[in-house]
């Protein structure tokens, strides 16, 4: 796997993943760490690059169809809005998003090219952004750990970041049912064993 950074801007951590698998979470930053510095050209992705950089190992061609799709049907759900002090703007994150199979899935083409008004998300990034290497996020197992890896990117530099349970809950994309002993058990002790290898302390 090449060394790829994602970087971004911090609105899109704003974004609530709930009901994306750890595997549809690598391939959609796998996906935004290509289209940095492009602006709004259209890149294109064979099945074997798209795998490789979102480290996963193809088994079954069916299977890996099957996780594209489910891909493609969450990005149509992603509420993405753009926030000013005195403005809200809610916007499509892609203009054009097509995947292509041959008859029998061996080979697969995905071409992806973001809107204009989202493409400020990928490229113009002054002092609000979240950088990471791509390797490290898709190590990472639990869709838990992988949001709150984001999150502590973000905020690494100042060291700490305090939520409301109602917007953590949100973030993470956690049942609404969930009480705070089993955010405790199922994601915070989770969270807190795949990432200590990443954050000291």
């Amino acid at each position: 796997m090449s060394k790829e950074v994602v970087k971004y801007h911090n609105d899109l951590n704003a974004i609530s993943m709930q009901n994306w698998t750890s595997e549809e979470m690598n391939f959609f930053f796998s996906i935004i760490a290509k289209l940095r510095d492009v602006n709004t050209r259209e890149i294109t992705f064979t099945k074997h690059s798209l795998a490789d950089l979102a480290n996963y190992s193809i088994t079954h061609n069916k299977r890996f169809k099957k996780t594209i799709e489910d891909l493609v049907n969450k990005i149509t759900q992603i509420q993405y809005v753009k926030r000013t002090h005195n403005s809200l703007e809610v916007m499509a994150p892609f203009r054009l998003f097509r995947v292509k199979w041959n008859k029998d899935l061996s080979d697969m083409s995905m071409i992806v090219k973001v809107t204009e008004e989202f493409e400020y998300v990928l490229n113009h990034l002054n002092v609000q952004f979240t950088s990471y290497e791509l390797a490290e996020f898709t190590s990472i197992r639990s869709k838990y750990a992988k949001t709150v890896y984001r999150l502590l990117k973000q905020w690494e530099t100042i060291g700490k970041r305090e939520f409301k349970i109602s917007e953590f809950k949100l973030l993470l994309g956690t049942p609404i049912y969930y009480t705070p002993s089993e955010i405790d058990k199922n994601i915070i002790k989770v969270v807190m064993n795949e990432l200590s290898a990443f954050f000291k302390g």
